[in-house]
């Protein structure tokens, strides 16, 4: 559990330099399943991914990223991620259980990045 250390470095991008420095397994839990294919606050069709490919996670959000943009990862960890290959994954923080069977290894609802 991490935070912001430096203006303009999220805390995305703080979690996956400590996640990369520990050669760990990345896990950004949100207010949100995971990833989706368009935003589902404004869209009520849109669609929870299981996985996705680190790169069209970097097309899905956009070439510029800033902190409050309210967007599952910003583009400074989504390259940090793919430049050492982590492990990844994205889920909803509130869902607790979920997040327990997450970590023991059960089926979860959230979605893998692939690198």
């Amino acid at each position: 559990v991490f935070c912001g250390l430096l203006p303009g470095i999220t805390t995305d991008c703080v979690a996956a330099l400590v996640t990369e420095a520990l050669k760990g397994i990345f896990v950004n839990l949100t207010n949100v399943d995971g990833i989706y294919n368009s935003d589902p606050k404004e869209n009520p069709n849109a669609k929870l991914l299981e996985e996705i490919h680190i790169d069209e996670l970097i097309e899905l959000i956009g070439p510029k990223s800033a902190p409050g943009q309210h967007k599952v990862l910003d583009l400074p960890a989504c390259l940090i991620l793919k430049r050492s290959k982590l492990e990844a994954y994205v889920m909803n923080g509130k869902n607790l259980q979920n997040f327990e069977s997450f970590v023991r290894g059960k089926k979860f609802i959230g979605t893998k990045i692939l690198t």
